[in-house]
């Protein structure tokens, strides 16, 4: 079946790319029917194979130096991020929002209220939730003034790929 619209993809902080692959190899039904196009990627890496084919453009690579106008430009039906975990994590610094990492997660929501996609994945480490859940409750506050139904919960990796690690989304 074919749509009138592109269901398009953005994706930072994007580390493997693991959205866009899941999205590509474990649901070949949905890639059939809707046809999915990335339409930008950045990570801190530059290395990664196979997912530059995004044709990213120099506006897109850092999500810290985005203007408001470029975050409208990147508009795309799903937005993903994977944002820097070394705040939340025990084994990262655990500063939470004094961290230097927070900028990134400040660009992240910059960009979604900015260009408002259709639907949103954020995800962490359920640290997180476990001792930051204030900086989760401000997520939560930014997306629902930005007119978001919020879902939030836990998923074990190993349901999906073969490693133990619980992620907060």
């Amino acid at each position: 079946m074919q749509h009138s619209w592109q269901f398009t993809v953005g994706e930072d902080c994007g580390g493997l790319g693991t959205v866009w692959h899941c999205i590509n190899d474990m649901c070949p039904q949905f890639q059939r029917q809707w046809q999915p196009l990335l339409t930008f990627f950045s990570e801190f890496e530059d290395d990664l194979p196979g997912l530059h084919s995004a044709k990213t453009s120099n506006l897109a690579k850092d999500a810290c130096k985005r203007t408001k106008a470029v975050s409208q430009m990147l508009r795309t039906r799903l937005y993903t991020a994977g944002f820097p975990s070394q705040n939340f994590s025990s084994s990262g610094d655990n500063e939470g929002e004094f961290g230097v990492h927070f900028k990134v997660l400040r660009a992240v929501l910059r960009h979604i209220v900015s260009s408002l996609p259709s639907m949103t994945v954020l995800e962490n480490v359920k640290g997180i939730w476990v001792r930051h859940r204030k900086v989760v409750l401000m997520i939560i506050r930014t997306l629902q003034r930005a007119g978001y139904n919020i879902w939030c919960g836990f998923l074990d990796a190993r349901c999906v790929v073969p490693q133990f690690r619980v992620s907060f989304f």
